[in-house]
């Protein structure tokens, strides 16, 4: 920043915005204190980029929302590396009788943990307590 807002200040006065912002896109709050904090290292490492065209608290959700959208490609790309399984890899159809045949291949199993570690923990364990019934 400029100086003119020492970065304890900005931290102090505009942390509730920007978590707020967070937590209004749906996200876990432990996430949503993650990219509150890596917004504000962000802002540390690169003093000096606000060029005061507008108020801070402008310059702030800007950042916050580029922030996110960084966050979402990630998680998009992380989804993509784990499920990236051709078709033809796929042993045999998919049909709703048989939908525990989906889980054979290891590739399968795993973009199948990385999508059920991605929902809360109540989710988590009635999925795990249903997928138990299966060898």
């Amino acid at each position: 920043m400029n100086g003119s807002f020492p970065l304890e200040d900005l931290y102090t006065q505009y942390r509730p915005m920007i978590m707020k912002f967070f937590i209004s896109k749906s996200l876990p709050y432990d996430i949503c204190e993650d990219l509150t904090q890596d917004l504000f290292t962000n802002l540390l490492k690169s003093q000096g980029s606000f060029e005061g065209r507008c108020k801070a608290s402008s310059y702030l959700y800007l950042c916050a929302k580029n922030l996110y959208f960084e966050f979402l490609r990630n998680k998009r790309n992380q989804f993509n590396k784990a499920c990236s399984v051709p078709l033809d890899k796929i042993s045999h159809p998919v049909t709703y009788r048989d939908a525990e045949s989906v889980l054979i291949g290891k590739e399968e199993v795993k973009c199948v943990e990385i999508l059920i570690s991605q929902l809360d923990e109540e989710e988590q364990e009635l999925i795990h307590a249903r997928l138990d019934k299966y060898p």
